[in-house]
């Protein structure tokens, strides 16, 4: 049963003798559709309950939402709980307050409604702070949980500037422990400080990361830290830090342009094991969407050093010529047999494919 409507009318009566404007809010235009779309689907993706709210508060924390798409976010949810906890926590990057008592209707238990329109109003008489992580909100700087880390020990791939092994888990215990509260940007400037001092692996890098709470941020950060870290090959993992697939996206494409020009990595002669090679054909094969899938596997072909048979592999994943040439074309630049690349042609079916791929080859062989 919906709120009633008496209530929520008289709801309505009091939000229009408090502030409807965006004066508690630097937010002016809400996420664009494309990654709104994206956001909703990643939060559908999650198979327990925990990962799928956290995913959600993380959403509308780090990002600036209309009321519509507070409330899209929230019929995810069946319980009032999670719904009450989803738009509190959204408040105050809401860019259109007076649409708010729109809201209200998301909940089917008046209660929840009441605890709302008491929890606005105290964050607008300056009793809440915004930046404060609730301790109902499965939503902590050092939440670790369902983070994969990667294991820098025994790696033997592309390593950073001036980075030869990285400090020790005592000594990274040490420097985790002494970072001082602050506000968001000392944070992102503290972070980067310890990296220009410090060789850290890409897991070390990510625990650093956490400590800041934009998707923005990290992103930052995490440029920033990606030609010092230690493991580069491992570098992709740090995309879990990520609640947008925006964010995500941008830093597979930092990573992919970084590479492709010549000179910005050392020189090392790498080889792919099987078992690593395993954990490649998983990471492509756990994308949803097609164009992510081949983003993926461009991005990893960029950061590895495979084999002509091991490129075969990946392109089995893909059923369509158009998939497989733009895989093919990418990876030429990156090969370590450029002129074995031709052989891969019988991975097409259609002529028309076949055709624009030798002429692809024609032309970097004659450039």
């Amino acid at each position: 049963m919906r709120i009633n409507l008496i209530v929520k009318a008289l709801l309505i009566i009091s939000l229009s003798t408090i502030y409807i404007t965006n004066v508690y809010s630097q937010c002016n235009q809400p996420v664009p559709p494309a990654q709104f779309t994206g956001a909703l689907n990643q939060i559908k993706t999650k198979t327990n309950d925990r990962d799928k709210i956290r995913t959600a508060i993380n959403f509308v924390a780090n990002n600036c939402i209309s009321c519509q798409q507070l409330i899209e976010v929230s019929k995810l949810f069946p319980d009032d709980k999670k719904k009450f906890l989803i738009a509190r926590r959204s408040y105050a990057n809401i860019v259109n307050y007076d649409a708010f008592f729109e809201v209200y209707d998301i909940f089917t238990k008046m209660s929840y409604a009441i605890r709302l329109y008491d929890f606005t109003k105290n964050f607008e008489n300056g009793v809440v702070d915004k930046d404060f992580n609730y301790e109902d909100e499965p939503v902590k700087r050092n939440d670790y949980s369902g983070i994969d880390f990667p294991n820098p020990y025994g790696y033997k791939g592309p390593i950073g500037i001036n980075c030869k092994y990285p400090v020790s888990d005592n000594d990274f215990i040490f420097i985790l422990k002494n970072i001082q509260p602050a506000h968001e940007d000392n944070m992102l400037y503290t972070l980067k400080d310890i990296v220009k001092r410090n060789c850290l692996s890409v897991a070390q890098i990510m625990k650093l990361a956490f400590q800041l709470q934009t998707d923005k941020n990290r992103l930052d950060f995490l440029i920033f830290s990606y030609e010092r870290s230690f493991d580069l090959n491992n570098y992709y993992k740090s995309h879990q830090l990520f609640n947008s697939q925006y964010y995500k996206d941008e830093l597979f494409s930092f990573i992919n342009d970084f590479n492709s020009q010549s000179n910005n990595l050392p020189n090392i002669n790498c080889i792919v094991t099987q078992q690593e090679m395993n954990e490649v054909l998983k990471n492509i094969k756990d994308e949803s969407f097609t164009q992510e899938k081949v983003k993926k596997a461009k991005y990893l072909i960029s950061i590895k050093c495979f084999s002509i048979e091991q490129y075969r592999t990946i392109l089995g994943i893909f059923f369509m010529d158009d998939e497989k040439i733009s895989i093919m074309k990418y990876a030429y630049d990156f090969s370590l047999e450029p002129d074995r690349m031709y052989t891969l042609k019988d991975m097409l079916s259609f002529p028309s494919y076949k055709q624009d791929y030798d002429n692809f080859l024609y032309q970097k062989a004659n450039k």
